[in-house]
């Protein structure tokens, strides 16, 4: 009876070669590619070399990790001005919702402006909570909101709105005053 082990060691070779050995097969965390996540002063570095792909993925990646608002807030800004790939209202949204959840206040007024913005995400009042929660006692977001209610078309109505819904329901009876 002929030997049959040649033609099968060979098959094997082939194989091998073919698909890969796994004897030759690198651990993923050895080779060069293996992606790891950023801290957060390597995301800057990149943002200021303008590496825009590279700050997106690191600040996705760490945010994934991490429930830290600044890392949530800075993915949500970067999903929403589009930075490193095509804009994200939806991913920013969620993003910027968990710093809202730890009360950051950049988040809030953020969010709020996205929530203003003409279109599917129109909602002025969640807009309204979210500036009387970034600034309570503080006219600022009030006018901020006012104003931009005014400019949707609402008139001085619009402005005494944002007004009224942010300082506690007095109404100041001037267009774009402060409280």
């Amino acid at each position: 009876m002929p030997d049959q082990s040649l033609p099968f060691a060979v098959i094997l070779l082939t194989a091998a070669i073919a698909f890969g050995s796994p004897a030759g097969a690198q651990d993923a965390s050895q080779t060069p590619q293996a992606e790891a996540v950023l801290d957060m002063e390597a995301i800057e570095k990149a943002f200021v070399a303008r590496d825009f792909v590279t700050v997106r993925k690191g600040l996705e990646a760490l945010a994934a990790q991490s429930d830290d608002p600044l890392v949530q807030y800075r993915l949500g800004r970067a999903l929403v001005q589009g930075l490193g790939g095509p804009a994200d209202r939806v991913g920013a949204i969620a993003a910027l919702e968990k710093a809202v959840a730890q009360n950051h206040a950049p988040a809030s007024v953020l969010l709020a402006r996205i929530f203003l913005a003409e279109g599917e995400f129109y909602r002025p009042e969640r807009a309204a909570s979210l500036l009387a929660a970034a600034a309570p006692g503080e006219c600022g977001s009030a006018i901020s909101f006012g104003c931009s209610a005014e400019h949707r078309g609402g008139g001085a109505a619009g402005c005494h709105c944002g007004l009224q819904l942010v300082s506690g329901g007095q109404r100041s009876g001037k267009q774009g005053s402060a409280v």
